[in-house]
C-alpha cells in the first residue's frame, strides 16, 4: 500500500520500525490507458483498456519495477486498423507513415471482401511478422516472448496441462481443424482469462520466426504438442492464419 511507518524512540530520535513497509513510486499509466477496478497508485492494474485501440490487456507477471500484460484476445479487424490509425498519429511512425498508409488501404480492401472493414469480433489474419512488429512498436505495444507467451498459455491452468489447457477438454477452449477462423471469445478462456490461445489463428512471437498456438487449420495432435511451434518466413502476407496478440508493459515512474 506504500505507507511510511516512522516512530520516535524515548530519546525523540526518529527511527524506522523494521517492519516498515516500502514506499513505491506509482505506476505509470498512460493517459489513453483505461484502468479497470480500484487499483491504487502504486500497485499494478490486472487489466486496462487502451482507448485508442480497444484492446484489452491482462497482466502475465509482475515485479518490483515492472509487470508485463498480454493481449485477451487475438488481434480483431477493428482493434487492427485502430491501431493502424492510432501508429500513422504517432510521432514515432514519421518514416513508415507512407507504408502504413498503404497496409491499412490493403487491410481494408481486404475486410471489406468478407464483412465490416472493422469487424469488432473476427480476428484480423494476412498479418506478417514485420507489419505486426512495427504497427505495434509505434504504438507503445510489443510482439510477446515465447516465455511471455507460454507464461500467459499455463496461467491459472492446472499444473497437469502441460501444453495449457486439459488435453481432455481442447474442444472447449481451442478452434481447430475448421476451415475458417471463429469470432473471438467462443471457446472457453483459459485460467488467467486469455481466450484462443490455443487453434483460431497462428501468432507471431518476438523470437525469430515463430509463430504459436496452432490454428483453425491445425489437427488435435499439433494442438496437443506443448506450444505447437511452427516456423515461417517473417514476410508472409498472403496467408489468412497468421495474426497476433500485442504485449505490452507497465513501469513505475522514476519520482
Amino acid at each position: 500500500f506504500g505507507l511510511s511507518m516512522d516512530f520516535e524512540d524515548l530519546a525523540g530520535n526518529a527511527v524506522v520500525s523494521e517492519h516498515a513497509w516500502k514506499v513505491m513510486p506509482p505506476v505509470g499509466v498512460p493517459d489513453h490507458v483505461t484502468i479497470e477496478g480500484n487499483a491504487p497508485r502504486d500497485a499494478f492494474p490486472t487489466a486496462f483498456v487502451d482507448d485508442r485501440t480497444g484492446v484489452r490487456f491482462l497482466i502475465v507477471e509482475s515485479g518490483e519495477s515492472a509487470a508485463r500484460y498480454l493481449a485477451e484476445t487475438e488481434v480483431t479487424c477493428g482493434q487492427w486498423l485502430a491501431m493502424l490509425d492510432a501508429a500513422l498519429a504517432s510521432p514515432d511512425s514519421a518514416d513508415d507513415r507512407a507504408v502504413l498508409t498503404k497496409k491499412k488501404a490493403g487491410f481494408e480492401r481486404f475486410n471489406r471482401k468478407s464483412g465490416p472493414v472493422d469487424d469488432p469480433v473476427q480476428p484480423q489474419g494476412r498479418i506478417s511478422w514485420e507489419s505486426a512488429d512495427v504497427v505495434s512498436r509505434c504504438v507503445g505495444y510489443e510482439l510477446p516472448t515465447i516465455e511471455l507467451w507460454a507464461l500467459a498459455c499455463r496461467s491459472g491452468m492446472p499444473a497437469s496441462a502441460e501444453f495449457g489447457c486439459p488435453e481432455a477438454s481442447i474442444d472447449e477452449y481451442a478452434v481447430y481443424g475448421k476451415g475458417s477462423p471463429s469470432a473471438v471469445k467462443q471457446k472457453r478462456p483459459n485460467g488467467g482469462g486469455f481466450y484462443d490461445m490455443h487453434g483460431n489463428l497462428w501468432e507471431w512471437c518476438s523470437d525469430s520466426c515463430v509463430q504459436i498456438g496452432g490454428s483453425y487449420l491445425s489437427r488435435r495432435p499439433e494442438l496437443l504438442s506443448i506450444y505447437s511451434r511452427n516456423t515461417v518466413a517473417r514476410t508472409t502476407v498472403n496467408e489468412e492464419p497468421y495474426g497476433f496478440r500485442p504485449a505490452m508493459t507497465l513501469e513505475r515512474t522514476s519520482d
